[in-house]
């Protein structure tokens, strides 16, 4: 996808709050016994930005 326009977000860096689901990266709600947990699937807010170009940088507590 490198040199390709991504849509009207292209490049806007964003970081996802621990609450929303980002597959491939823990998503522990901020709690201890969820720690190692990882949600299979992303948050639909995650899959609009991604689709709108936009680049998650971090997830955020």
């Amino acid at each position: 996808e490198a040199g390709r326009y991504r849509g009207p977000l292209h490049g806007i860096p964003w970081g996802a709050k621990d609450l929303l689901a980002v597959r491939g990266y823990p998503t522990t709600w901020g709690a201890r016994p969820f720690e190692e947990q990882e949600i299979p699937v992303d948050a639909a807010v995650v899959e609009r930005l991604d689709r709108a170009g936009a680049v998650l940088v971090a997830k955020l507590t």
